[in-house]
Parts: C-alpha cells; sequence; structure tokens
C-alpha cells in the first residue's frame, strides 16, 4: 500500500454514509423552517419547488444544503435572468477527490455559488455559511481576489442576507 501524498490530510470517509442522520439538531430544523418561511412569504413560486422533495430525502440535506437550495429556487423564481453556477464542495470531498485535487494542484477557497447575469458582465460569487460556521483562509483570500478583480463576492447566513445580495447585484447591473 502506497502513503498518502505529505499534504494530504485523511479525513473521515463521507461517500456513501448521509451527512444528516434521520433526527436532525436542532439547528438544521431551524435553518429549513427559516428557509420555508422566507420562500413562503417572499417568493411562494420557489416554494413549491422545496416543497417538493421528499421526507426521505429532506432528512439527508444538513442546514447549509437547505440554504444552498433555498436560494437557488429564489434565483430561478425571483431572478429569471440569473444563473447560478454551484461547485463541489472541498470540506466534502472523500479521500479520491482529495487526492485528485491534490495532484491537480488547484487551489482551495472557491466559493459556492458563482451568479452571472445573461450578458456575463460581472459576475457575483456567493459562500453560504450557516451560523456558526465561519469562511476559511482560503474563501477569505478568494472573496478579496474577486472583489480586486471588480466583481461582488459576498458571504449570506440567511435567506433574507442572499436576497438582498441578489437585489444588490441585479441593481448594480442596470444600465
Amino acid at each position: 500500500m502506497t502513503k498518502p501524498h505529505p499534504k494530504f490530510r485523511p479525513s473521515k470517509p463521507t461517500s456513501g454514509t448521509p451527512r444528516v442522520k434521520p433526527g436532525l439538531t436542532e439547528n438544521a430544523l431551524n435553518v429549513k423552517r427559516e428557509v420555508v418561511d422566507y420562500l413562503r412569504t417572499h417568493c411562494p413560486k420557489a416554494l413549491l419547488s422545496f416543497g417538493r422533495i421528499s421526507p426521505g430525502i429532506m432528512q439527508y440535506i444538513g442546514p447549509e444544503d437547505a440554504l444552498h437550495i433555498g436560494i437557488c429556487l429564489l434565483i430561478e423564481a425571483k431572478y429569471p435572468g440569473l444563473k447560478a453556477y454551484h461547485a463541489k464542495s472541498e470540506g466534502k470531498a472523500g479521500y479520491v477527490e482529495q487526492i485528485k485535487k491534490l495532484y491537480m494542484n488547484v487551489v482551495a477557497g472557491f466559493v459556492d455559488l458563482e451568479i452571472n447575469d445573461e450578458a456575463q458582465t460581472r459576475n457575483l460569487y456567493m459562500e453560504i455559511k450557516v451560523k456558526p460556521n465561519r469562511l476559511s483562509t482560503e474563501q477569505k483570500a478568494f472573496i478579496e481576489f474577486q472583489r480586486s478583480r471588480g466583481h461582488m463576492a459576498e458571504v449570506a447566513y440567511t435567506m433574507q442576507q442572499a436576497d438582498a445580495i441578489l437585489t444588490h447585484y441585479t441593481k448594480i447591473l442596470e444600465p
């Protein structure tokens, strides 16, 4: 058996195991309630899509994933001129994915969503966090780098923050 590369830090295996087991934590339930309440109040069309997720699947969706889904549904329903692209998370990668990224020599820190307008004149990079989680050093560097290039890069902890960021982004794009 070969030894892992010295830079590689093995993590717990994640493939095939649910990220959130049945019997959700209070934080996970609160975030899901917040997503549903916000969509019900501000974008009922998006709530219909969120409501189609079966309870069998929903039990495995963690709080941050629920927030990702809610924000993407909000973009689709309320901001039709925008397209959201989701990057595969580095932190949730299994052993093989971590090794591949190590040998590809890719830079860590890419945010969760890259959002473009139809003209793709200016990007919005959005990192989605659930408190008490914080940005990594690499994510902070990526956000500052994108801002220095004239793009908008923000962090959203709630549906309300994400909606405010998206509203601001669409206003910036107006001619």
